[in-house]
């Protein structure tokens, strides 16, 4: 076989895993739609930013008769009409309604998590106070914990600089932010692994049988790589927001990168993900169904032949949801530098070189 069709070969197995990862990625998305996905990750690091220390085990309760404590501080930031405006179920009118999704803001700006917390923090001192005065009212009445220490540093720092003190606030928010990133792509990874593994199952999408079908069939190899090829075109000439394209998915993670935008235009984005995402599904499915490649269960002979033949299968399902857990861009690059290197072929021996 010829450096050029070792390259077709690849390139054509590249595209599949293009394609069967943006199908995936679709499906996480929808999912992290219903479940509000981004909205609980990023509530659950709000909640353990403001969190107080809990009671020691065997303290008394107070009894049922008198008032239950306040609500912890994360939840009256929460129902802050500056955060509970940013709440959206992440899903389309007519999916929200019947699934009845929970709605959550997905992203919060932090200059609007920065005016919450200052207004939840001086709405019970005295009004004769000073505002600065007041702030710090509210954080000494706070039940002790990480968020009392916290907001204390922040006082101190700031020597009376209102501005400096919510700078602070953000930064610290922001800062929360990147950890709630990082465990939200750890999650959706997870997530593309275990869709990835059921798509590869279901629809029988066999690494190491698609691999030799276009080592060996070169009909099957030129069309694929052909397709690869106007895939690559097309996404390229298309803008990020094309269907079929890796370029065109929705953001993946509650990162800061959104703390700057508006709200109506967070919630917005948040909104619109999961259509998007169905598009995407549809538009890469129809392309994946296209390919001349033994996919699925029907027209694909007589099973493998015992242990061996099963556990190649099974290989091959493997490394198919495990290409698919690396996503969609990643193939998308390694896509266009293949690309790029058939066409540019081997470099020809120099015409002085010795032979």
């Amino acid at each position: 076989m010829s450096f050029g069709t070792a390259i077709e070969a690849a390139l054509g197995l590249i595209f599949v895993f293009v394609l069967v990862s943006i199908v995936a990625s679709a499906i996480q998305e929808v999912f992290a739609a219903v479940l509000s996905s981004r909205g609980k990750v990023m509530v659950a690091m709000l909640e353990s930013l403001l969190q107080h220390d809990a009671p020691p085990a065997g303290a008394q309760q107070p009894p049922p008769q008198q008032p239950a404590p306040p609500d912890p501080l994360a939840q009256r930031v929460l129902a802050h009409p500056l955060i509970g405006a940013s709440a959206t179920s992440n899903l389309p009118a007519w999916i929200a309604g019947p699934v009845n999704a929970v709605r959550l803001p997905s992203y919060i700006p932090s200059r609007n998590l920065a005016l919450a917390l200052i207004e939840e923090l001086r709405k019970d001192a005295p009004a004769a106070m000073a505002l600065g005065s007041q702030i710090e009212h509210g954080i000494d009445t706070l039940p002790n914990g990480a968020a009392k220490r916290s907001l204390d540093a922040f006082i101190v720092d700031a020597k009376g600089d209102l501005d400096a003190f919510k700078q602070s606030v953000q930064n610290w928010y922001d800062d929360a932010m990147d950890r709630a990133s990082g465990v939200y792509k750890r999650n959706a990874q997870y997530m593309l692994l275990a869709i990835g593994l059921v798509l590869a199952v279901v629809l029988n999408i066999d690494t190491l049988r698609i691999g030799e079908t276009l080592w060996h069939d070169p009909q099957a190899r030129a069309a694929v790589a052909a397709a690869a090829d106007a895939y690559i075109k097309s996404c390229t000439d298309k803008p990020a927001t094309a269907a079929g394209c890796p370029t065109s998915a929705t953001p993946k993670t509650p990162d800061s990168t959104a703390t700057d935008s508006k709200t109506p235009a967070a919630a917005k984005a948040a909104d619109d993900a999961a259509t998007a995402a169905l598009l995407q599904l549809r538009t890469s499915t129809l392309k994946v169904a296209s390919l001349p490649v033994p996919m699925g269960w029907a027209d694909l002979g007589p099973g493998p032949d015992g242990v061996l033949g099963w556990l190649n299968r099974l290989i091959g399902w493997l490394l198919t949801a495990f290409a698919v857990s690396l996503g969609a861009p990643f193939w998308f690059d390694l896509l266009s530098q293949v690309s790029n290197l058939r066409g540019a072929g081997p470099r020809p021996d120099r015409a002085d070189a010795d032979d």
